[in-house]
Parts: C-alpha cells; structure tokens; sequence
C-alpha cells in the first residue's frame, strides 16, 4: 500500500471482519460507517487487500457490495495480535481428552489457540467468543481438569437449570473418572448441604446460585481457583444480565483472584468485555468444521413458499398448509429431528399439538411414557398429561413451566434420539448439544414476547447440525417471517450486518483489596443503583 494510512485501514477491517462479525462476512456500508473509513479510501483499501486474497467481494441483496474474509485474512490478523507458542498438552489434560466419551483426537480452532497461545498454563482471564458447538466447552474443560490436578477447585456457572443439568451428567461421567475428584450441582432444582461444595472438585451451578452463595459467605467459594462462566451473552438480559454482570465484577475484584473463563456466542463488543474482564480474547466466528448450515428466510404469498437462502439465492414451493407444517413434513420426510423456537409458551402448546397428526404412536416410547407416569412423577397436572400423550407420538414441547421432572424426561429422550419434534421457548436455545439436525425459528412469535438480538439468532441455529450427533451433512435452519419483514431480515438484520453491542454496563464498584469482602451490602448497592448491570 502507497499511504501509510491505509495500513490502519486494513487493521481496522480485519479486526472488524474477525471480532464483529458472523462467519468474518458483511456489507460494504458496515464497513464504511463502523470502521471510519473515507468512501474513496475504502475502495482502495478492499482493492488491494482482494488482490493480495485477504478478502473476496460479491454482489448482495438490494444492491449491497459483501466483504468476506478469508483464511490467508484471518491468519494475517492472528499474526498481528499474537504469536503462536506451540505449548504442549498437560499429561492430565491427554489422559482427561482420551477417556472422554466420545474421545477427543482434534482440537477444533478456537481450542487450538487456547493451547498455543500458552492460556492453558496461564493465569489470564479468558473470554471466548465462538460458534455454538465450536468448542468452548471443551476449552473450559481442559482449563478445570488443569485446576484440579494442581490441588484447586473449579466452578462452572450457567444461567439455565436445563443446561446446568446437561454439564452436571456430562461431567460426572467424565471427570471423576479421570481425576477420582467428585462433581456436585446446585441449582433451584437441586438444593445441597453447604458441605457438599466443600468436598467437590467441581461444582456446576446458576449464576443465581452463587450469587446467594456470595451473599451468605460460603466458605467453600474461597477454594475456587477457576470460574468459567458460560453463556454470559445474557448480560443483555434484563433478567440475568446484572446477576451475570454483578457475578463477574465480584470474582474479578476480590483477593485473592480466581481465573475467569468465560463462553459466549460471538457477539459485537467482544473486545470491550474482554477489557473490562482485563483478559484475554479468543474469537472464533466461522461455524465448526465438518458443519455446514444452511440459512433460508422463509415467507408465504397465498400458497406459495419462498425461501431465501444466505448466498442470496431464492426457490419457491406450493404450500397448502402452514409454514412450519409444511416444513416439519418435509424434514420428517428426510428423517431429521425438527426443533421449533417460539416466544410465548401457549404458543409452544398449540403449535406441538397441531403437529401431533403428522406422526405416528410409537408404542416403545409409549411404554416409557407410562412407566414414566406410574414411577417418577407424583404430581399429574393436566400440562403433564398432555405434554407426555404427545411425547408417545415423538413430538413435544418444552418450556419452565413444566415440572422439573418432565423437562428432565424430555431432555433424557431428546438426547437418545428418540424424539422427532419438539417446540420450546428459549429454555433450549443456549449450550443444548443434542441431535438436532433443523431449526425452524418462528420469528413473530418470537417478537411477540421480545426482540430477537442477533447473538441469541447465532445460539438458536446454532443448535442444528452438532457435530458428533446429526447425522445429516448440511444442517437446515428457516427464519419464519412476514412478506414485508423478509428483505430486511435476510440483507441486514441476520446475514450482513454485524451483530450488535450488548447493553453493557461495567458495574462501577470499587472495593479496596485491604477489606474484608462483603458481597451481602456490596449486590444491595449495586441492585439499588440506578447505573448497575444493564442499561
């Protein structure tokens, strides 16, 4: 490049492109306004990074220019913020990654640089953004057997009950085995005496949890050495969000430190949560490898379907039902395990009853359902019948006002493979790893209890096509919309545009290191401030 100036262009575009981001693709128009970049400056700038295969460019919907980043401008970028150390596996992170089930050969990327970039040995925070079903986890993983093979104890918080319950039998299959140290839940659903955290190597809990921890000064909380937070795209949420963010700040302040790990869908502001974090980023925007998604906006005119799709291709079908109908006939066709997002939970209800006709009793599952009944539930509400004779035909919804137990059954069967469809709320939207190989995301319905922030999009399909459990080589994913909306959707708000900040607040608390720590009156101020957790 002629202008030194046009240097820090290009480090301000790959930087976007690579932290800001789905899939390291946007348009032009993003890049121009975000970036700061002069019109005439830009063209130049994309010119000579295109001719050297740092990006590639194509025409777009409504006439938008899109920028995608390639491999040879993703590893330019990785080079210019740091250098790869080459640091080996612990022997106690080999043994944990080969009696795994299913054994761990390959690290994916984002795993890779975790280990080679040396924050497996480290002290640093670490904040990782990435793909669902990226790895993150197993990251997280690594980072906990490190701790308790060098004699600390390791905390593992989640903001949902149904995905705290999925890492507990994950890793009270794994861990003790590997590690002979035991492993412990504590949520709403599963209330424990204080001393059993004590004698854990591992706990799994809500962030609500331990925030009541923290307020009744468990002991216990002292031993922590590694906290890794997951799913903390939440700091959004105007419910969990000043938990979350309050949790963190708490950890981050006190003395001495616990290391904090934390997980996150890829998201707008990543680099400012890692700073406020003072920890160190690891961003992984592009889906797994082996995965393949498809994206289609999906609209009806009459009885004709149209779908969109990401590369800005479009087909149409004749249809004589309802979207989602339609769709899940389609994919029962094929074989594939459909999971539907609604907003409200009669909605979720309504539309698994409706479905009920396209499929078939299975009188295995209908057995289960009965023994299911007759053995482990003593509380028959009418929400229970109805949710288990749908379960006899392999369909289901699910949703928090479901008995703990039954939420437990269907999770249990969906994880077996044994049901067909299934239509939730958001309950199953965040770190789920099931078989899941469409996802059918019904945008109105949504809408109509929240917005849809682009980052709980990314977690929503990002439930279809895990790997190790679909079976199927391209994933489908349908954003049900109306006519008008479908343009917008696909060209701006999901597939081009970045996704956008969080509300995020950093908790302006300041605790002197020399005083005791007192989180009762420190979350009283905090939770009575006008100017806490979430805007």
């Amino acid at each position: 490049m002629k202008r030194p100036k046009y240097k820090e262009y290009e480090r301000r575009i790959l930087e976007y492109l690579v932290t800001r981001t789905d899939s390291g693709q946007c348009i032009r128009l993003c890049l121009q306004q975000d970036c700061r970049i002069p019109k005439s400056s830009l063209t130049n700038v994309l010119d000579d990074m295109k001719e050297r295969g740092l990006v590639t460019r194509r025409r777009y919907f409504q006439n938008h220019e899109l920028v995608v980043l390639t491999d040879l401008g993703r590893s330019a970028y990785e080079e210019s913020i740091a250098k790869k150390l080459g640091y080996e596996l612990p022997y106690a992170v080999k043994i944990y990654l080969k009696r795994r089930n299913p054994p761990v050969r390959n690290l994916f990327p984002i795993q890779q640089a975790f280990v080679g970039r040396g924050l497996l040995y480290a002290s640093d925070n670490v904040c990782a953004f990435g793909y669902p079903g990226s790895g993150k986890t197993l990251l997280a993983e690594m980072a906990m057997v490190q701790t308790v093979s060098n004699g600390g104890k390791a905390l593992y918080v989640t903001p949902y009950k149904a995905l705290d319950w999925q890492k507990y039998q994950d890793f009270s299959q794994w861990f003790p085995k590997t590690l002979n140290t035991k492993v412990v839940i504590t949520d709403g659903d599963n209330p424990v005496k204080s001393s059993e955290p004590k004698q854990a190597g591992i706990v799994v809990a809500t962030y609500e949890r331990i925030m009541g921890a923290l307020r009744r000064k468990g002991t216990w909380l002292e031993d922590v050495k590694v906290v890794c937070a997951d799913e903390i795209t939440l700091l959004a949420d105007e419910g969990r969000g000043p938990t979350i963010d309050l949790l963190l700040t708490l950890f981050a302040r006190r003395n001495p430190r616990p290391r904090i790990i934390t997980l996150s869908t890829i998201v707008g502001n990543a680099l400012t949560i890692s700073k406020w974090l003072d920890a160190q980023p690891l961003i992984e925007n592009r889906s797994p490898p082996g995965i393949e998604i498809e994206e289609f906006v999906v609209f009806r005119e009459k009885d004709v379907l149209t779908y969109l799709s990401r590369r800005g291709e479009k087909k149409t079908e004749k249809c004589e039902t309802d979207e989602i109908t339609h769709i899940v006939r389609n994919n029962l066709g094929l074989g594939m395990t459909t999971l539907i997002f609604v907003g409200p939970r009669d909605h979720a209800e309504i539309i698994a009853t409706e479905l009920k006709s396209l499929h078939t009793l299975d009188t295995e599952l209908s057995s289960r359902v009965e023994e299911f009944l007759r053995d482990s539930l003593f509380e028959k509400t009418d929400l229970t019948h109805r949710v288990c004779e749908l379960l006899r035909f392999g369909v289901a919804f699910h949703h928090a006002g479901l008995h703990r137990a039954v939420r437990r059954f269907i999770e249990k069967l969906l994880k077996e493979g044994r049901l067909k469809t299934i239509v939730a709320t958001g309950t199953l939207s965040h770190g789920i790893d099931y078989r899941i190989d469409s996802v059918i995301i019904d945008y109105e319905s949504i809408r109509s209890a929240h917005e849809l922030p682009v980052c709980e999009y990314i977690n929503m399909k990002g439930r279809a096509g895990r790997y190790g459990k679909s079976k199927v080589r391209k994933a489908p994913v349908y954003i049900l919309c109306p006519r008008e909306r479908a343009e917008d959707v696909i060209s701006v708000s999901y597939c081009t545009e970045p996704n956008e900040p969080q509300r995020f607040n950093i908790v302006n608390v300041q605790l002197n290191p020399n005083v005791a720590f007192d989180a009762e009156s420190l979350s009283r101020r905090v939770f009575t401030s006008s100017a806490c957790g979430v805007c």
